[in-house]
């Protein structure tokens, strides 16, 4: 089947698992924050409140960035994504965990709020990064736009998804369902990584037969041209001998 120019990456089985995990992820994430901030109104009635939930959700976001990028130019993409999904099934569960004990509080709400602001200024460059390494060369550019296409559905549907946990009174599906895709999503990245190292191991060991195989044809060819070489000297010293004989 011949795919448009644009949707050529994702022929790519790598880049497809990858879009699935990342997608569920960002469903999630989208999901919960709406969450976060119907139980902070639910709680205070104040706008107040809903300003200080806002900000403790982008501000670190807007904090890490620059540190985001230097670690991520220094560390193992892949790895350091499925670091970052382990870390962040943290706030899902400890929402979870409060919200079947009744023991949500407006300062536990403004504490995950900056946990998940903290991880999403890290998450974010990583998973864009991320993308590129997967991929041929020539497949980044597309690669990188349906990743964003992706990243901007899950925009729309997260928010649907917490409506309808808000009509079915079911708040807790919503975190249930965060922990489940930020774990999935590990699964995937660790695969990958696998998969990734086995390939790099394969192409080294190629590398180091393809070597061997050379140096053994050197090796031979310096046997031959030094079998030559004494043949002709011998043939020259005995020339003369047997002349005079």
């Amino acid at each position: 089947m011949h795919l448009p120019k644009v949707a050529a990456p994702l022929a790519n089985a790598r880049l497809r698992e990858y879009l699935a995990g990342n997608a569920a992820s960002a469903v999630g994430t989208w999901a919960q924050r709406v969450v976060l901030l119907w139980l902070a109104w639910e709680m205070t009635q104040s706008s107040f409140m809903l300003g200080l939930m806002a900000m403790a959700d982008l501000l670190p976001s807007m904090v890490v960035a620059p540190f985001a990028g230097t670690l991520v130019d220094r560390q193992d993409k892949i790895r350091l994504a499925l670091w970052l999904q382990l870390l962040s099934i943290a706030p899902s569960c400890i929402m979870l965990i409060a919200i079947m004990a009744e023991l949500v509080s407006p300062t536990m709400l403004l504490i995950v709020a900056g946990l998940t602001g903290i991880l999403s200024g890290f998450d974010h460059p990583t998973r864009m990064v991320v993308v590129g390494s997967i991929v041929p060369k020539e497949d980044v550019p597309g690669a990188i736009t349906i990743n964003s296409m992706v990243f901007n559905l899950a925009r729309m549907l997260g928010p649907a998804a917490a409506g309808m946990a808000l009509t079915l009174e079911a708040l807790w599906s919503v975190f249930l369902f965060n922990t489940i895709s930020y774990l999935l999503f590990a699964l995937i990245l660790a695969r990958l990584s696998q998969s990734g190292n086995t390939n790099q191991r394969l192409g080294s060991e190629g590398l180091e037969g393809v070597d061997g195989r050379q140096t053994q044809q050197l090796n031979m060819v310096n046997g031959n041209t030094c079998t030559d070489w004494t043949s002709q000297t011998l043939a020259a010293v005995l020339r003369p001998s047997s002349a005079m004989l």
